[in-house]
């Protein structure tokens, strides 16, 4: 109908529109950076270590355990209340990968590294994940 054309075409109904978009190519982007920091990035500094397939499988799982909680736990209720707004939470979830990627980048490969920047890889995943 005319009246339903009229409202999508409202500059408040654009707004919406481009404020889904952005959300969604933030959520696109993060989702790629968390895909080649898992696929290859972990994986060739577990090697650089000296790690086994099972130490890695041990991080991966440990990595995953830890966003799969937070994610049924905390994330949906911060999220459900808008006390962490879904952009906020994307800017977080960014933020916490980008600091697990340079501080892998940044400091010299050890075990103690890669054990430390756990918490932040789970915040990101979680994050990103949880975002409706």
């Amino acid at each position: 109908t005319a009246a339903a054309a009229a409202a999508a075409a409202s500059p408040a109904a654009a707004t919406a529109r481009r404020s889904t978009a952005s959300l969604l190519l933030g959520c696109t982007l993060a989702e790629g950076a968390l895909v080649m920091l898992a696929s290859t990035s972990l994986p060739l500094l577990s090697l650089r270590l000296g790690w086994s397939a099972s130490m890695l499988g041990l991080y991966n799982s440990a990595w995953g355990v830890g966003s799969g909680v937070l994610s049924l736990t905390l994330w949906p209720h911060l999220l459900a209340s808008r006390a962490l707004p879904d952009r906020a939470a994307l800017r977080l979830g960014i933020g916490c990968l980008a600091l697990t990627s340079a501080s892998l980048s940044l400091w010299s490969a050890s075990a103690r590294v890669l054990w430390a920047v756990l918490p932040l890889g789970t915040v990101a995943v979680g994050l990103v994940r949880s975002i409706p």
